[in-house]
């Protein structure tokens, strides 16, 4: 297969994963849906906080926000995907929001993700969320 067949291929896999992480995070909590498909040195820039790097240390933040709102709703909302030739790096962007346990909105905006393809398929290496207020 020539190199742009399997960078379209690789594309619509990591749009499954990018939705699927969506889907945990409303189903699961980010806390616990982030970590499952992110490295081990994943890089998250969250309005708010210094930069986190690490999985344990992403798990504890988000944790530690689910705590301290109960029942707040993660949503994302994939928009598109690009894939490197090589099939092996790929970018999805999107918007998101969250809502309190009272469905009203509480924060939005607009997130990107870096991701690596590794034998276990597609994992995070960059969460980013940009607000849009």
């Amino acid at each position: 297969a020539s190199s742009a067949a399997v960078a379209e291929g690789q594309r619509a896999m990591l749009l499954i994963a990018d939705r699927g992480l969506a889907a945990a995070g409303r189903a699961d909590g980010p806390a616990t849906a982030l970590p499952r498909v992110a490295t081990a040195d994943v890089r998250a820039l969250w309005p708010g906080v210094a930069p986190v790097i690490g999985r344990d240390a992403v798990s504890a933040l988000l944790a530690a926000r689910t705590a301290a709102a109960p029942g707040t709703v993660y949503e994302w909302r994939t928009l598109e995907a690009r894939v490197a030739r090589a099939g092996d790096l790929g970018v999805t962007w999107g918007t998101y929001a969250v809502r309190n346990a009272d469905g009203g909105l509480a924060e939005e905006g607009s997130y990107l993700r870096v991701w690596t393809r590794e034998q276990g398929g597609w994992r995070v290496l960059l969460d980013a969320a940009n607000p849009a207020r």
